[in-house]
């Protein structure tokens, strides 16, 4: 199972350092506030008559993912956001938890929760997901991908927002229009227009969107991201934590559209396996990809010590949720993965996060989003601060290198115990490669 990006690594730091993104901000969507207005014909004077299209809510799926997509938010997204606060990087950061924690891992737990009743029922409940909740994921997906288009352009947004206006991207406007990312937002602009458009006129008529409607939208959604993608400079793909959200962002959708395509066709043995990929990837790709640690090691030249315990350990937890779908209630399923889940998370935040937290709090300290406003490239100075950071912890790490690597073996490869990794054993590897700066 490929736990990597499937896309050419998405690294976005020189570039930006470089004045090469950003140069400039364009208009676009906003997500909430007063209902807007769209003009229709008059059929007697051709005159245009004004309409309010409400905002719509945005929901999350409840399943048997929540306290694994909880964690997740809380001990990593949330650390990461709590330390970006009032600069642009926080923007990007809660649009990328609300993308992928939620919107993205939501499609999961819907068709989880669909695979658990068919499963339970020994085949007697046919695979057909909840229309609603369907909608609910395509709202929420539409919503933050047009936030986190808003975030990359130096904008303050916030995707957590409970309410969004759909008609505010029925103008396919390019927020990035005029900078390196313009393809990114001219390919998706049109897009998340059109699927804004089928999703009030759904609300309008009071008919869900059938499952071949959703599946067709997220998969013009997933070609437009791959595409704008595919157009950004070479030059623009070096960058810490930015450059992972985008890569995880590109994985998850294409796996989500591969799962939903095989609800489509009934596919249940098709449909758990996609479930298992996107869980795995998605979570294995925030912490090793947003959380900047392949890029510590590669750049450090250490080899996969502290991504290897990792990636092992997600797909540990990945593959005991789908090897157990039927055979558990909800609640045992839900428990079950938030505790394989913690022996992961809970290193990861006591010891790596600290040592990543507190030199990028130093080097935010002053800087505001109202300073970023004035830039023409907006990002320029968080990308300086977060390879300040990564350059700064590549010395931690070759320092500790000299008193060895506490739970690794000699060949770099992580160790394991019982098939598992210990958290112990991570916590000994962060610790030594960092020379212990997260007790700083």
């Amino acid at each position: 199972m490929n736990k990597l990006n499937t896309h050419k690594t998405l690294t976005l730091a020189s570039a930006i350092g470089a004045g090469i993104l950003l140069t400039a901000c364009g208009g676009g969507g906003s997500s909430g506030g007063a209902a807007p207005q769209t003009q229709t014909p008059n059929p007697d004077n051709n005159a245009p008559v004004v309409q309010n299209v409400a905002p719509v809510q945005v929901k999350r799926a409840q399943g048997s993912l929540d306290p694994v997509q909880d964690q997740v938010s809380e001990k990593i997204f949330g650390a990461l956001i709590n330390t970006a606060a009032d600069t642009p990087l926080e923007g990007i950061l809660n649009c990328a938890n609300q993308t992928l924690t939620f919107s993205l891992l939501d499609v999961a737990d819907t068709m989880l929760t669909q695979l658990q009743g068919v499963a339970q029922s020994s085949g007697g409940m046919p695979m057909q997901p909840d229309p609603q909740m369907l909608q609910d994921n395509l709202i929420a997906l539409t919503a933050n991908i047009s936030g986190l288009l808003e975030s990359l352009a130096g904008k303050s947004v916030d995707c957590s927002d409970a309410v969004f206006s759909l008609q505010s991207l029925s103008a396919g406007n390019n927020p990035l229009e005029g900078t390196p990312l313009a393809p990114l937002g001219a390919a998706l602009a049109p897009v998340l227009a059109q699927v804004a458009d089928a999703l009030i006129a759904a609300n309008q008529s009071g008919d869900d969107l059938q499952l071949t409607t959703v599946s067709s939208l997220v998969e013009q959604i997933n070609h437009a991201v791959q595409l704008g993608l595919s157009q950004i400079p070479e030059q623009a793909y070096e960058a810490p934590v930015i450059g992972g959200v985008l890569g995880t962002i590109a994985t998850a959708l294409n796996d989500a559209s591969q799962l939903i395509n095989a609800v489509g066709v009934y596919d249940a043995e098709g449909a758990t396996a996609s479930v298992q990929t996107l869980l795995d990837n998605t979570l294995n790709n925030v912490l090793v990809n947003v959380l900047p640690v392949r890029i510590l090691e590669d750049q450090a030249g250490v080899g996969p010590v502290l991504s290897g315990p990792i990636t092992q350990t997600v797909s540990q937890v990945s593959s005991q949720l789908t090897g157990i779908i039927g055979m558990v209630a909800t609640p045992v399923l839900s428990q079950l993965q938030n505790g394989a889940l913690s022996q992961i998370l809970d290193p990861i935040e006591n010891a790596l996060l600290p040592a990543i937290l507190n030199p990028l709090a130093d080097g935010l300290v002053g800087f505001t989003n109202a300073d970023s406003a004035t830039l023409s490239n907006p990002l320029a100075p968080i990308t300086t601060v977060l390879n300040n950071v990564v350059n700064g912890l590549i010395g931690g790490i070759l320092g500790g290198m000299g008193g060895g690597l506490t739970g690794a073996t000699e060949e770099g490869t992580p160790s394991a115990v019982g098939g598992g990794i210990l958290a112990g054993g991570l916590t000994g590897i962060i610790n030594g490669l960092l020379g212990r700066r997260s007790e700083g």
